[in-house]
């Protein structure tokens, strides 16, 4: 049978006419299904509407193929779908679909580390930001601020991407802002640092060379005053040559 014919002993009403009709042969129902109004914002009241040709038994609304609880709701970014009507009880008889489109600003903003673990001094990274919204968020903004104070962060950086070319001077920590025409949202904080096997490492590097410019400085200091010395050798000797032959 097709599904838009049902087999069913019902009252029929002539929408014209106003003629009740008692029918006992297959009836083909035309239902039109509404949703009202079709665009909403997040809070907004929504209100389904299954117009029907004639006085049919109650119908039941589906979205998305599951059961609506309510005809009437506040819409919620889940409320987004294509909503139709049914017949109570014989399911195969329905309306085509309608679309509903519930907008809402950015909701469960989240930041993705490209390289996510233990980082080395010499990291390079990217921090992706990512958001639930619609319409789709077009403006992110990056902020960054220290383990210590995180409350005073500042921007560094703007668009989807934020790329650390290095870690060991951009450690701290990181939350990124959607936002969308309907508003915007945060982000959690994320913490970019190096691993302290690496910093142990660096430092251990770093009194290394502290050491060795330290010999370096003194050895240059050490020839610079032998050569004064000799300097001043050489020159008092010419300074006696000379006298001896002024004298004799």
């Amino acid at each position: 049978m097709p599904k838009s014919q049902i087999h069913l002993k019902v009252f029929c009403v002539d929408v014209e006419n106003m003629i009740p009709m008692l029918v006992f042969l297959i009836l083909k129902p035309g239902l039109s299904a509404r949703v009202y109004p079709d665009s909403v914002r997040a809070g907004d009241t929504v209100s389904l509407e299954c117009r029907k040709s004639c006085q049919l038994p109650s119908v039941v609304w589906f979205k998305d193929g599951r059961l609506v609880a309510q005809p009437h709701f506040q819409a919620q970014a889940k409320h987004s779908g294509n909503y139709l009507c049914v017949v109570e009880g014989h399911e195969s008889v329905l309306s085509d679909p309608v679309a509903l489109d519930v907008q809402y600003p950015p909701l469960n903003v989240s930041v993705e580390v490209s390289r996510p673990g233990s980082l080395t001094v010499d990291s390079s990274v990217n921090l992706t930001c990512s958001s639930a919204a619609n319409p789709a968020a077009d403006n992110y903004t990056w902020y960054r601020g220290t383990v210590s104070s995180s409350s005073s962060m500042f921007q560094v950086g703007s668009g989807q991407v934020l790329s650390l070319p290095s870690v060991a001077s951009n450690t701290g920590l990181y939350l990124c802002q959607a936002r969308n025409r309907l508003g915007e949202s945060n982000s959690t904080e994320v913490l970019v640092t190096v691993d302290k096997t690496d910093i142990n490492r660096l430092i251990l590097l770093v009194g290394v060379g502290v050491k060795v410019v330290i010999v370096l400085l003194l050895t240059l200091v050490i020839v610079w005053a032998w050569r004064q010395r000799r300097k001043s050798a050489v020159g008092k000797q010419e300074n006696d040559r000379d006298y001896e032959n002024v004298t004799a």
